[in-house]
C-alpha cells in the first residue's frame, strides 16, 4: 500500500509499506448446523479456563495452607448469548488455591439467529461434550460447583457419577437460587443446620450427602452486591473492584465450607462500633485478636483499610505474630468521611490460613450534600460549571476544592474556595489532554485533612467524535451484568475505540473506557427480507413497504426525521462517531405514493432539461412531466381471485418499472412496445438516488441536533446492487460487507469519496488486513460477545489479528487511512466502474455484471434454468483484476461513470484504462475514453464494451469497436 501526506508548503512524504503476505484472520463465529456438532478441540476451547487476563483482585485464600482444590464446575450457558459465564469462574480461581475444568451446560435450545451455542438441552458439544464429561470423572474431584440449574439436564450416568463422588466426601455448591425445579435434587440431601461463622453474611441452605457437604448459596450481604446499570456516584468514577472482591470472597467461603477446608485460624475485629464521628478517629483503635484451632503460630498478618473511593491506606504487617493466639491495636488514622472496609489475612509457609473483613462508617456533621453540573458534556476547552451544596454546622477555616478527576482519582484541574458559604459556583477547565470521562470532586478540608467528599452523579464527558482517526467498531453490548465495566476496558485496551446498538443508552462503563458511540438510529429504511436483488415492494395503497412509509410526504417526514435524531441527543453528548441509520439495509426505494411520484416527476425534469429530450430517450410523446404515470398492468397473475391479492404486487411491478423491462407474471396486456429500456434505467436510477438522498436529509437533520453528524448505513450493497457514487455524495459513513463483493464496493469507495469519509468493512465473514489495505478507516465487528470466550478471553482468532494488527491500533492506522490528507497511490491504473452496466444487468443475465435474480408474486427470488449466483460471476473479472494488478506490484484506483459524466475525473492522471464488464458507454465516457487513448493512453477491456448506449439503448455493435 503505498500512500503520501498531502499537506500544502511541506514537503511530501512517502511511505511504503510492503506486506509480502497477508494473514487472513477469521474473525466471524464459524456458523455450524443445528444438529452438528462442535469439536473437541472448539469444546475445550469453549471450556477452557486460562486466564491472561487478570483483573484486580484479593488473594483472600490464594495459596491455601491447605493446598489445592481440585474442582469441576459445572456452568450455566445461555445458548443465545456469550453471558461470559466461565469469567465468574476465574474471579474465584484468581482469589482462591482452586484449580480444575469446566463444563458448559446448557437448560434449553438456542433460538436459529444470533446463537452462540447450537443444539439441544444438555452438555455443551453434544455427544462429544458429553463424552468429555465422562472422561473428566473418571477422576474424582474434591468439589463440584454448579452455576445454574443443569444438573437435570447432564447424561444420567455422569449426574450419578458425580453425587456418587459427594456421597463419598466431595463437597458440592449450588451457585444460584433453587426453586421447584431442583427439589428432586435436594431431597436426595440431609438437611443440616449452617455454620453462623464459615458462612456469616451469606444466605445458604446447607445439606450433607453421606461424608459429602453440600450448600446452596440463596443470597449475598448488600457488601458484595452491586448494579451496574445503577452504580452510585463513587462507583461511576472508582469501579466495583471491593464490592466484586467481597462477592467472589463469600463464594470461596462456601467452597471451603462444602470441603470441609475452612481456615483454622479466626479473626474478630473491634472498633467499639461500626459507625464512628470522624472527630473521635483519634481516639479510636482497631483492635484485632486471632485464635487458630490447630496451634499453628502465624508467620504474617497484613492488616489493611480500603475506600471505594478516597481513604484507603497502605497494609500494616505483622512480621512477628508469635503466638497462634493472639491479639494487636492499630490506631485508626485519620480518615474523611464515608464507608470502609478493614481486611486482615493470616499466612503460614504453607500459605494463607485465615482471614476477615469488617465494614465501619466514619461520618461528619459537615458534608457535600450535592454537587450539580450546569451540563454534563461540552467540547474540549469548554469551562466545567456548576455549584456545590454544603450542609451542617458552620466550617470556619475550612477550605472547599473542586477537582476535575479521572477514573484513577488523578486530579486534572483544581479551583479552591478559602471561605466557602452553604452554595458555591465554581468553573474549571477543560482541555484536550484529559480524557473523555472525567469525575467532578468537592472535598471539604479541615485542618490540613481531606474531610469529606462529595461527587456529581454522572461523569461529564468531553465529546469524542473521533472522526479524525481509525477506528474499530463492535456491534452489540454485553449481557454479562457484573463484567460490564472489566470487559469494556479489555476491549478498549485491544483496540475497540468505537460501540454500535447499545439498546438505545450510552452506557457509562463504555465512555469511561474510553469508547465512543455509533448509535443504532430509527430511519424509516427497510431492511432486506433475504440476500436476493432489491426489490423495492408497496402495499395494496401504493405506499413503500417495511418501512415508515413514504420517503418524500412532507410534512411527515421531516416529522419523524427530527424524532428520530432528536432521540439521539444522549449520543451526541457523549461523543457519536457516526449515526447508523440501519443494519442490511435495501439501497434504493421508492413508492407510488402521489408525493414521491412527483419528487420522481421532477427528477426526471432535473436530468434531461426538457420534455424533448426525455421523449427522444424514451421513444415517447408525452406533453410535460407531470402527464408520466406508472404503467399498471391489472390483467397479471389472474391466477389470484381477489384484487386484494394482486394489487400489491400489480403496483409494486409498476413501482419497479417491469412492464417496461418485459412481460410480468400473466399478463395479457403486455405487448413488446412496452419494451423501453430508458424508462426501466431511469427508474432504477431514481431508486438509487432516492434512497441516497434520503440519507442526506436525515443527515441535515442530525445536524440539527448534531453539527458534526456524520450519517449512513451498514451491513448494506448486496452483490453490488448499489449506486456507489451517489450513495457517497450523500453520505458521510459507510460500511458495506466484504467478501468477493463488499471487496469491490470499498474499492470503489475508497477511490472516489473525500478523504474524511468514513469506510471499511463490516467482518461479519472477512479478514482484518484486507480492509486496511484496501485504505478502511472504520472497520467493524458483529458481534461483541463472539468476540470473547465464555471465560472472557478473546477468542484465538481476535487475539491473532490484535497481535498482527497492535500496530494499527497504537497509531499507524490513523496515520495512513485515517488521515484525510493522507492519499493511496497508485501507478496511474484505473479501473472504470459502470452502475449503467449494473443496471442493465437487471434487464437480463449479461455476460458483464452477471445475474440479478427478479422476484415472482409470492416474493420469492427465482431464476428461470440454474445459474451461477451472481458474485461468482463478478469475481472472475473486476477481483481477477484486482489480483493480477497487486499481483504485478502495481496499484490502482476506480472512477466512476458519474464521476466522468460531471467531469470530476482527470484523464492526466491516468497511464492505464480498464474497462471491467463495461456494456454500457455513455456519449461522455466515450469521448473521454476516445481523447485519452488519442494522448497516448493504454485501454484495456476485457468484454466487449459499449454495447448498450447511455440509459441502456442497444447498439448493433460496441461503441469503441473502432478505437
Amino acid at each position: 500500500m503505498l500512500r503520501q501526506n498531502r499537506h500544502p508548503g511541506k514537503r511530501i512524504m512517502r511511505v511504503r509499506t510492503r506486506l509480502l503476505a497477508v494473514v487472513a484472520i477469521t474473525l466471524a463465529l464459524a456458523a455450524t448446523d443445528a444438529s452438528a456438532e462442535p469439536s473437541l478441540e472448539s469444546i475445550e476451547q469453549s471450556n477452557s479456563l486460562e486466564n491472561n487476563h487478570q483483573t484486580p483482585h484479593t488473594k483472600w485464600g490464594k495459596p491455601l495452607a491447605s493446598g489445592k482444590i481440585r474442582t469441576l464446575f459445572l456452568v450455566n450457558q445461555n445458548p443465545n448469548i456469550n453471558g461470559l459465564p466461565l469469567r465468574h469462574v476465574l474471579e474465584l480461581m484468581q482469589r482462591f488455591d482452586i484449580s480444575g475444568d469446566a463444563v458448559l451446560a446448557m437448560t434449553g435450545k438456542g433460538k436459529t439467529y444470533a446463537i452462540t451455542y447450537q443444539g439441544g438441552a444438555g452438555v455443551y458439544g453434544g455427544e462429544t461434550g458429553a463424552k468429555r464429561l465422562s472422561g473428566l470423572l473418571k477422576k474424582p474431584y474434591d468439589c463440584y460447583v454448579v452455576t445454574g440449574p443443569v444438573l437435570g439436564h447432564l447424561p444420567a450416568t455422569s449426574r450419578t457419577t458425580i453425587l456418587k463422588h459427594v456421597q463419598q466426601g466431595a463437597g458440592l455448591v449450588l451457585l444460584y437460587t433453587t426453586g421447584d425445579k431442583d427439589k428432586p435434587l435436594l431431597d436426595q440431601f440431609q438437611p443440616c443446620g449452617a455454620p453462623t461463622d464459615s458462612l456469616e453474611g451469606i444466605k445458604v441452605r446447607c445439606f450433607q450427602s453421606g461424608r459429602g457437604r453440600v450448600v446452596s448459596v440463596q443470597g449475598y450481604s448488600s457488601d458484595a452486591t452491586w448494579n451496574a446499570y445503577g452504580p452510585t456516584n463513587t462507583q461511576r468514577v472508582f469501579g466495583f473492584h471491593i464490592r466484586r472482591d467481597l462477592f467472589y470472597e463469600a463464594q470461596g467461603r462456601a467452597v471451603l465450607w462444602a470441603t470441609n477446608r475452612e481456615p483454622p485460624l479466626k479473626f474478630q475485629i473491634d472498633l467499639g462500633s461500626q459507625s464512628i464521628p470522624r472527630e473521635q478517629l483519634a481516639s479510636r483503635k482497631i483492635k484485632l485478636s486471632w485464635n487458630d484451632s490447630t496451634k499453628n503460630i502465624p508467620r504474617r498478618i497484613a492488616m489493611r483499610i480500603r475506600s471505594e473511593s478516597r481513604g484507603s491506606q497502605q497494609p500494616r504487617v505483622i512480621d512477628d505474630p508469635g503466638a497462634a493466639q493472639g491479639q494487636r491495636e492499630f490506631q485508626l488514622p485519620t480518615l474523611p468521611a464515608g464507608t470502609y472496609w478493614v481486611d486482615v489475612i493470616a499466612e503460614d509457609k504453607n500459605g494463607v490460613t485465615g482471614w476477615a473483613i469488617k465494614r465501619f462508617d466514619v461520618t461528619t456533621g459537615t458534608r457535600i450534600a450535592k454537587v450539580t453540573l450546569e451540563r454534563s458534556s461540552g467540547e474540549a476547552g469548554d469551562p466545567i460549571t456548576g455549584t456545590v451544596e454544603i450542609v451542617g454546622p458552620g466550617i470556619d477555616g475550612a477550605i472547599l476544592r473542586v477537582h476535575v478527576i479521572d477514573r484513577h482519582g488523578r486530579v486534572l484541574a483544581r479551583q479552591e474556595f478559602p471561605k466557602p458559604g452553604n452554595r458555591v459556583a465554581f468553573s474549571l477547565a477543560s482541555d484536550t489532554r484529559m480524557p473523555g470521562y472525567l469525575g467532578i470532586e468537592a472535598v471539604i478540608v479541615q485542618d490540613g485533612h481531606d474531610a469529606c467528599y462529595g461527587y456529581h452523579g454522572d461523569a461529564f464527558t468531553i465529546t469524542r467524535r473521533k472522526q479524525d482517526q481509525w477506528n474499530f467498531m463492535v456491534w452489540g453490548r454485553l449481557y454479562a451484568t457484573q463484567f460490564l465495566e472489566l470487559a469494556d476496558d479489555m476491549l478498549a485496551a485491544n483496540g475497540v475505540t468505537t460501540r454500535m446498538e447499545t439498546s438505545n443508552v450510552p452506557w457509562w462503563y463504555m465512555t469511561r473506557a474510553g469508547m465512543n458511540y455509533t448509535p443504532y438510529c430509527g430511519s424509516g429504511l427497510y431492511r432486506l427480507p433475504d440476500m436476493g436483488p432489491q426489490e423495492p415492494t408497496v402495499s395494496e395503497h401504493g405506499v413503500l413497504e417495511r418501512a415508515e412509509g413514504c420517503w418524500n410526504h412532507e410534512p411527515e417526514v421531516s416529522a419523524r426525521l427530527k424524532k428520530w435524531t432528536e432521540d439521539e441527543r444522549d449520543f451526541r453528548h457523549r461523543g457519536v462517531l457516526a449515526y447508523s441509520m440501519g443494519d442490511e439495509v435495501a439501497v434504493l426505494g421508492s413508492c407510488l405514493h402521489p408525493a414521491c411520484w412527483k419528487v420522481y416527476q421532477e427528477w426526471l425534469k432535473a436530468q434531461y432539461g426538457s420534455i424533448k429530450a426525455l421523449n427522444q430517450s424514451w421513444g415517447t410523446s408525452f406533453s410535460g412531466f407531470a402527464k408520466i404515470q406508472p404503467i399498471v398492468d391489472e390483467t397479471s397473475i389472474p391466477w389470484y381471485p381477489k384484487r386484494s391479492q394482486r394489487i400489491p404486487w400489480q403496483l409494486t411491478w409498476a413501482n419497479n418499472a417491469h412492464s417496461s423491462r418485459g412481460p410480468t407474471s400473466g399478463s395479457t396486456a403486455w405487448k413488446d412496445t412496452w419494451r423501453n429500456y430508458p424508462r426501466y434505467i431511469d427508474r432504477k436510477s431514481f431508486q438509487y438516488w432516492n434512497f441516497a438522498n434520503y440519507c442526506r436529509r436525515f443527515r441535515d437533520a442530525a445536524r440539527q441536533m448534531d453539527p458534526h453528524a456524520r450519517c449512513g448505513v451498514e451491513g448494506s450493497d448486496i452483490f453490488l446492487d448499489a449506486d456507489i457514487d451517489v450513495i457517497v455524495r450523500n453520505t458521510g459513513w459507510w460500511m458495506p460487507y466484504a467478501g468477493e463483493n463488499g471487496g469491490t464496493t470499498n474499492e470503489v469507495i475508497r477511490s472516489i469519496a473525500p478523504g474524511d469519509y468514513l469506510h471499511g468493512n463490516f467482518m461479519g465473514e472477512t479478514t482484518f488486513w484486507s480492509s486496511i489495505l484496501r485504505g478502511g478507516n472504520t472497520l467493524g465487528k458483529w458481534r461483541v460477545d463472539n468476540m470473547f470466550t465464555p471465560a472472557m478471553q478473546l477468542k484465538p482468532a481476535m487475539k491473532r489479528m490484535v497481535k498482527s494488527g497492535r500496530i494499527i491500533f497504537d497509531g499507524l492506522g490513523t496515520l495512513l487511512n485515517g488521515n484525510p490528507k493522507s492519499e493511496m497511490l497508485d501507478e496511474g491504473i484505473v479501473m472504470l466502474h459502470s452502475m449503467a452496466s449494473v443496471k442493465m444487468a437487471k434487464i437480463g443475465d449479461g455476460t458483464s455484471y452477471g445475474i440479478f435474480r427478479w422476484r415472482d408474486d409470492q416474493g420469492k427470488t427465482r431464476s428461470g434454468t440454474p445459474q451461477s449466483q451472481f458474485h461468482v460471476v463478478n469475481q472472475r473479472n473486476h477481483r481477477a483484476w484486482h489480483r493480477n494488478i497487486r499481483a504485478s506490484g502495481m496499484q490502482f484506483r476506480y472512477t466512476t461513470d458519474g464521476q466522468i459524466k460531471r467531469g470530476e475525473f482527470d484523464p492526466t492522471r491516468a497511464r492505464v484504462l480498464v474497462l471491467s464488464q463495461y456494456e454500457v458507454i455513455g456519449p461522455e465516457e466515450e469521448a473521454l475514453i476516445r481523447k485519452f487513448v488519442a494522448s497516448g493512453g493504454t485501454l484495456i477491456a476485457d468484454v466487449r464494451p459499449g454495447i448498450y448506449g447511455d440509459r441502456g439503448r442497444p447498439r448493433d455493435g460496441g461503441v469503441l469497436d473502432d478505437l
